[in-house]
């Protein structure tokens, strides 16, 4: 049996109840720009300003915004602007330090310059002439072609996107060095980051930990690159497209990469130019669009971002929960914000009340439950301990029964239903500080869903009892395909292996376990459950609730049913779960 610790490890590792990774939905609003004032030395209202096309943008400590206009440096801080250079040769990128200096790439003159916190100027890399030399030397006899980009890591080195030489070049101590592309090969997998080829290199930015994240306009690809200098692919499966919205980074298609930015909570987001969206990667390696509808355009302000039609987006800072957007074409700076009401009472999805990970239109008293739609919830919460009927000022009904929250944000509330006899047709009700919506679902006695970290692969574990696990001391591993697709270490099932697998809504159990309450034990099925993985019929050797709402599985995977992702159902009393379940096997 799995323990309770094992369980909440699993939990933290995969989220299966509390998707605290997942992007969160944003406003969006014009900030600066979209006037007919050119700034000057002299502060003037935001909206007031002419910009020309701002390109970059970055914030420093004190929360002041720097916008890189391609004409001037601005800086944006009390709802005014106010020019810190005069018209200058194509300011494009722009970076702040944790001491207060402010970097800037003017890729018109090769050049990037230091303003220093008493408002010095100076030259820090860049002699001027276009060309690729000075690796090893002092950075300001060096050639740069074209610098679009620059940012800072967390030890202050500065890193240059020297596009048209399609490397980054990093300055420490004043030397130069290339520090990713200049090499030829083609990137699979992991490599040094020099020796492989870069396309245009557009966009820099730093995690927390030190990692480099680089956009590429002309390229399909966002790379990350390591404090050790290796590189991989951590967006993008190579196709032009605004594809693959909840699902791993990796296998979506991306284009016209230009800004990038990383929260504290290390989310990334990306912009794409042509495709006038904003996506964001949250650590658990999922993307989702978070802003823009695809329409290349100037719409939306003061309402959801996903509405919303962008320019030609370019630069991105991130400054807490709040994300800046240079809208070139648009001539403004955009800002998206988010864990706020942004549309008034609640509404609920058509369709949208199903077992958690599903869209089964059955759900189970006691069952683990999603449910989706519009401002939902003002905030994101969580529950801890036994689970509340009131969340964060929300509260849900089923049947006029009061449901047990695990999670509730703006657009999904998870919670588990309540205990109930009835069958059929019911109201499903969520009350909120701004209103309440109801719609119906249909509750039955039997209602299995497997848990789906990523849509498609079931979330389970392989005991191991050598010890030669990656989790839990070693005593076992999460299933899943072999490496780290789904963000973290999976390994997939061997024939003689038993795995346990976990899901929702397989039934009522002997001895019952109320609803609402943190549950650790066994608790069988009533109702035998059957595994079928490929087509074969598997007996499980357990079936029953093992914690609050979730039941484990457990089934010995005989040789022969193939090796790869293989088709996965759960069947009890007639009813089965939905198909396009996977498990991996090897």
């Amino acid at each position: 049996m799995l323990n309770r610790t094992r369980f909440f490890r699993l939990m933290a590792a995969i989220g299966l109840l509390a998707p605290l990774c997942c992007a969160q939905p944003y406003t969006i609003a014009t900030v600066a720009g979209g006037g007919t004032t050119v700034p000057s030395q002299q502060p003037i209202p935001a909206s007031q300003a002419r910009l020309v096309a701002p390109i970059g943008v970055a914030v420093n400590g004190a929360g002041n915004l720097f916008i890189a206009d391609t004409a001037q440096l601005t800086e944006f801080t009390g709802g005014n602007l106010v020019a810190l250079t005069g018209p200058s040769d194509a300011p494009w990128g722009v970076a702040a330090d944790s001491s207060g200096n402010i970097y800037i790439a003017e890729a018109g003159v090769n050049i990037i310059r230091k303003i220093d916190p008493s408002g010095s100027i100076s030259t820090f890399a860049g002699n001027g002439t276009a060309g690729y030399s000075g690796d090893g030397g002092p950075a300001t006899g060096a050639e740069l072609q074209n610098p679009l980009a620059v940012a800072v890591d967390p030890a202050g080195n500065v890193y240059i996107a020297d596009s048209a030489n399609h490397v980054v070049r990093k300055v420490s101590n004043g030397v130069i060095t290339t520090f990713a592309g200049g090499g030829s090969g083609v990137l699979t997998g992991s490599a040094p980051a020099t020796s492989v080829f870069l396309t245009e290199t557009d966009g820099l930015t730093f995690d927390s930990v030190g990692d480099l994240y680089i956009t590429s306009r002309s390229g399909f690809y966002v790379y990350k690159v390591t404090p050790t200098g290796t590189i991989s692919i951590f967006a993008g499966n190579g196709n032009l497209s605004n594809s693959g919205d909840g699902g791993p980074a990796t296998n979506a298609g991306i284009y016209d990469t230009t800004g990038v930015a990383v929260d504290a909570a290390r989310n990334v987001f990306i912009a794409s130019e042509s495709g006038c969206v904003i996506r964001e990667v949250t650590p658990d390696g999922i993307i989702h669009t978070i802003a823009g509808n695809g329409t290349c355009g100037y719409s939306g302000d003061g309402g959801p971002a996903t509405s919303a039609e962008i320019g030609d987006p370019w630069g991105l800072a991130a400054s807490g929960t709040q994300i800046y957007v240079a809208d070139r074409a648009n001539h403004v700076v955009r800002l998206l914000t988010t864990g706020a009401n942004i549309g008034g009472p609640p509404t609920i999805n058509t369709g949208g009340i199903v077992p958690l990970s599903s869209a089964s239109a059955v759900i189970q008293p006691g069952e683990w439950i999603s449910i989706y739609g519009n401002n939902l919830a003002e905030t994101t919460a969580s529950w801890n301990g036994d689970f509340p009927i009131s969340l964060a000022g929300v509260s849900v009904t089923i049947d006029g029964e009061s449901a047990y929250l695990s999670y509730v944000s703006p657009t999904q509330i998870n919670v588990q239903a309540p205990d109930d006899s009835a069958r059929g047709l019911v109201n499903v009700t969520v009350s909120s500080p701004n209103g309440s919506a109801t719609s119906t679902v249909t509750l039955g006695q039997f209602a299995p869903s497997f848990i789906l970290v990523d849509g498609k692969h079931v979330a389970g574990i392989i005991p191991r009892s050598d010890g030669s696990g990656t989790y839990g001391g070693g005593t076992y591993d999460i299933l899943g395909p072999p490496g780290t697709s789904l963000g973290y270490p999976t390994v997939a099932v061997k024939a003689g292996d038993v795995v346990e697998l976990f899901g929702v809504g397989f039934g009522p159990t002997d001895p019952p376990v109320a609803a609402g309450q943190i549950f650790s034990g066994a608790a069988p099925t009533t109702n035998p459950v059957r595994v079928t993985v490929n087509g074969t019929n598997l007996v499980p050797l357990f079936a029953g609730l093992s914690a609050a709402g979730l039941y484990q599985i457990n089934v010995m995977i005989p040789a022969g049913l193939g090796t790869g992702d293989q088709s996965l159902a759960g069947i009890v009393g007639g009813a089965q779960t939905e198909p396009g379940a996977v498990i991996s096997l090897k």
